[in-house]
């Protein structure tokens, strides 16, 4: 009995470490190839072919061997190298190695959980071998350890999508995944003792080697349900950031109330087009700077901000001096879903949602996205959506997608890059799209912009760009078609 207890155990575990490292694989890979199309179908690729070759050996091991010993040195050997992964990324991203942009998570991934998914995909058929008493049992015992195996599968992915992840750093969770294998390991090794000792020697210096000072003085960071949020201070620039992943998503100066990041200064142009906007919705908090401008700038306006991540909400207040209580609506979910509901008018509509540099949320940047955001502006209201990309080049193909994509949909458009003088760079491009009116050229635009009264307008307003797509067929993306990964692919290959 308790030597079932202890294989059935073995299985659930095992089942449940495989589907935590499987979500974590997207948070580790996540800073250096986003979270796309692209690295989900590698991680999920890499994990299903490392099981397959695991189930394979495993089955062949079970006929030549079956022994419990020999199960959990497989599982203990799991663990030592799921302890190595952090190390083994570091030494990835250190080495320089820059494989094509689509392919970078297929290799990252392989090379961090390929080969601890085998040895976990090892412990399912040959723990079967070892759980049947006789010949005849064997179908009944496959489909009970397998079933096991399932439901840990299932436990794993709950735990680490609704526990682990919100409360313990990814880093902080792999190195527990390897304990846990490791304890597991050792129900069933004979030398307890010295294995103990192999692990620890290997696992905790690994793991306080990562309790290193980082770059700069970091004041908090944490894993929210969606990004890994780092707040820390540049001691050279004087100034505070937000760090999503590893996308700077703005943040300010601590002796000055410049705008640290250009781009955030274009979308004062959308104000100019509007000059006395009675409601403004901000798509995307981050530190609170389009937000803290909103409602600074017309301070009796209606003001809403939704936000996926409520988690970025305290952090905005705590570190970045965004005053709640100056926000009429504070929404914390898919803007895509929650305007769906809403009867809302809005003059002014700011999209600041795409924070990561290698990804954007496919279902903010369709036709049918932005026919939302047109049917929740009043008759002269305007969008200011910003996007990375190039203007011209190589690297432009997802910035003409988008533009020719807002333009399926908005008559009057505007393109305000932060790097006028460099079309072929990658950088923040303002698209401003008005739901009515008259297309101005870009020398009308700045005259009206200057106008205004407002010094940012007036800075920024020289940008604009004439005929900014001169290709004859770029992609409408659709919700049917949105290949943004093949899009953003060639802005970072």
């Amino acid at each position: 009995m308790l030597g079932s207890l202890r294989i059935y155990s073995i299985v659930f575990f095992s089942g449940a470490c495989v589907m935590v490292l499987e979500i974590l694989a997207s948070r580790v890979i996540a800073p250096y190839y986003g979270t796309g199309l692209f690295v989900w179908s590698s991680i999920i690729s890499v994990i299903l072919a490392s099981l397959s070759i695991g189930y394979y050996i495993g089955g062949r091991m079970a006929d030549y061997k079956p022994s419990i010993q020999f199960l959990c040195y497989a599982l203990f050997l799991a663990g030592l190298l799921t302890a190595l992964s952090p190390l083994l990324k570091d030494a990835y991203v250190l080495s320089g190695i820059r494989p094509e942009f689509k392919y970078g998570g297929l290799v990252l991934s392989a090379l961090l959980f390929a080969l601890p998914s085998l040895l976990l995909g090892f412990v399912a058929p040959y723990s079967v071998r070892i759980a049947a008493r006789s010949i005849k049992h064997v179908g009944g015992t496959a489909g009970s350890l397998y079933a096991v195996s399932t439901v840990g599968s299932i436990a794993g992915t709950l735990a680490a999508g609704f526990w682990l992840i919100p409360s313990y750093g990814v880093t902080s969770i792999i190195y527990g995944v390897s304990l846990v294998l490791v304890l597991l390991s050792l129900t069933g090794i004979k030398r307890k003792t010295l294995f103990a000792f192999v692990s620890a020697i290997v696992i905790i210096p690994l793991a306080l080697s990562f309790l290193a000072p980082p770059e700069y003085p970091v004041l908090f960071v944490t894993d929210s349900e969606y990004y890994k949020i780092t707040v820390y201070e540049d001691p050279g620039e004087l100034s505070r950031r937000m760090k999503l992943d590893a996308s700077r998503a703005g943040g300010v100066y601590l002796n000055s109330d410049h705008h640290l990041c250009d781009y955030s200064e274009i979308t004062h142009l959308a104000y100019a087009l509007n000059p006395e906007p009675e409601r403004i919705l901000v798509i995307g908090l981050g530190p609170g700077t389009q937000t803290k401008d909103a409602y600074t700038m017309f301070p009796n306006a209606r003001v809403d901000v939704i936000e996926i991540d409520g988690a970025q909400v305290g952090v905005a207040e705590e570190y970045f001096g965004l005053d709640k209580s100056k926000v009429s609506s504070l929404q914390a979910g898919d803007a895509r879903a929650l305007l769906s509901t809403s009867k809302e008018k809005y003059d002014v509509i700011i999209v600041d949602a795409f924070v990561s540099k290698f990804s954007v949320p496919y279902h903010l940047i369709t036709k049918e996205f932005i026919q939302v955001l047109s049917s929740h502006l009043t008759e002269d209201g305007v969008v200011c959506v910003n996007v990375i990309s190039a203007v011209e080049g190589g690297r432009s193909p997802f910035f003409k997608s988008a533009y020719a994509t807002y333009s399926s949909v908005f008559p009057v458009l505007y393109v305000v890059p932060s790097q006028s003088w460099a079309p072929e760079f990658i950088q923040n491009i303002m698209i401003l799209a008005k739901k009515n009116g008259e297309q101005l050229s870009c020398t009308q635009f700045a005259e009206l912009a200057k106008s205004s009264g407002d010094e940012l307008a007036a800075k920024w307003a020289d940008s604009c760009i004439d005929e900014p797509v001169k290709d004859q067929h770029p992609i409408i993306l659709t919700d049917d078609y949105v290949p943004v990964d093949s899009l953003l692919a060639t802005v970072y290959q």
